[in-house]
């Protein structure tokens, strides 16, 4: 979004000053002041939307799954296409194999009994969440 008004913003600068040359500091002043407009009627938006948005974050969400989900019709294809001709990306240099859900459940098991380095909520959290996702088909 932020490129598409820099863009109106420039296109705006070049249209109106397409006419006669003025002086150089005007010219400045200027376009400054349109970058300036632009800026704040960008910061208005953001603030207006992201208002709006952390409102009813879950009901926003609900209302845009079918068109995720059309997406992701549309571009699974492109996906596949693009993994087969470039292979799987490799694991993260740090990450030996990567984490399982199995994996996860054990460490989160095993850091019951002893405290482990899980918060409670974060234990419960991965508890709660996992076997909601396997069952959702996610």
């Amino acid at each position: 979004m932020h490129f598409l008004i820099a863009g109106a913003v420039l296109a705006l600068f070049q249209a109106y000053h397409s006419g006669p040359l003025t002086s150089t500091g005007q010219a400045l002043g200027q376009a400054l002041g349109i970058v300036i407009l632009g800026g704040g009627l960008l910061l208005l938006v953001e603030f207006a939307v992201e208002g709006r948005v952390l409102r009813q974050p879950e009901a926003l969400a609900l209302r845009l799954l079918p068109l995720a989900r059309l997406l992701d019709f549309l571009l699974t294809p492109v996906t596949y296409l693009l993994t087969a001709l470039w292979g799987h990306p490799s694991p993260p240099p740090g990450i030996a194999f990567p984490l399982t859900e199995d994996a996860l459940r054990t460490w989160v098991e095993a850091g019951r009994e002893d405290g482990g380095s899980l918060e409670p909520g974060e234990r419960k959290m991965i508890l709660f969440d996992l076997p909601i996702r396997r069952y959702a088909g996610a």
